[in-house]
């Protein structure tokens, strides 16, 4: 059970412990919550969950098991196509209804939602591995999890604060690798101060549930000083 009574304030989610003072924990979901309106929350304790329905039609998620061990908080996750006007548990199993009155039930071992298949999508953070505006090299990233249906694994890298994708890897993997689920990236552009790296699975055939992603890791070396601007960024 989460340790206290969370709620929406003017500031976003916070909770009420058990001591009665009031913790703000939703600043990883600030920009989905501010400028929205909380039209229902519920408690998937089967799964550590609670998810807030906003009224832009995205759930917030904190799962309240998973909880970093500097700060204590759970870890947030977001999901779209969520358009509701009130949710709750019923036999177990998340519900929430739409303003037409259509009712949707989360159905375990089903991976679409009212016949669209559900996406992973993950995106990192921006990765500075050599402190603010240091310069870094990255040689490769390896990603491991488990196999669990057909999917091509897609996974974009972007540097430097620059949103756009100059490498885009396609990975097929139409069955069950013979060994772990393993894939090693190598990197078309190894010097950087920040990098970040989207991955989603693309479906091959019935939507399934693709993979599990269990944890990635990076080959780096950190440079000494600073990142090297060009000479039309550089003054004095």
């Amino acid at each position: 059970m989460p340790d206290g009574i969370m709620f929406q304030s003017a500031k976003g989610i916070e909770i009420l412990e058990r001591g009665l003072a009031t913790r703000y924990i939703g600043a990883d979901v600030e920009a989905y919550v501010q400028g929205t309106t909380v039209t229902s929350a519920a408690l998937v304790a089967p799964l550590n969950q609670v998810r807030f329905m906003l009224s832009s039609g995205i759930c917030v998620v904190y799962d309240y098991f998973s909880k970093d061990p500097n700060t204590g908080i759970g870890q947030w996750s977001v999901f779209t196509n969520h358009t509701s006007v009130d949710s709750t548990l019923y036999n177990g199993q998340f519900v929430y209804v739409t303003a037409g009155g259509l009712v949707l039930v989360e159905t375990p071992g089903l991976f679409t939602d009212n016949g669209t298949f559900i996406q992973i999508y993950i995106r990192t953070a921006w990765l500075s591995l050599a402190g603010l505006q240091g310069f870094q090299r990255i040689c490769k990233a390896m990603l491991l999890g488990t196999w669990e249906s057909s999917h091509t694994l897609e996974v974009g890298v972007s540097y430097d604060f620059d949103t756009t994708f100059p490498q885009i890897e396609m990975i097929p993997v139409t069955t069950a690798p013979a060994n772990q689920y393993q894939w090693r990236v190598l990197l078309n552009r190894q010097k950087c101060e920040s990098i970040r790296f989207d991955i989603a699975d693309l479906q091959n055939g019935a939507a399934g549930e693709s993979l599990r992603l269990s944890a990635m890791a990076l080959e780096i070396g950190a440079k000494a000083g600073l990142q090297k601007s060009p000479q039309t960024k550089t003054y004095g």
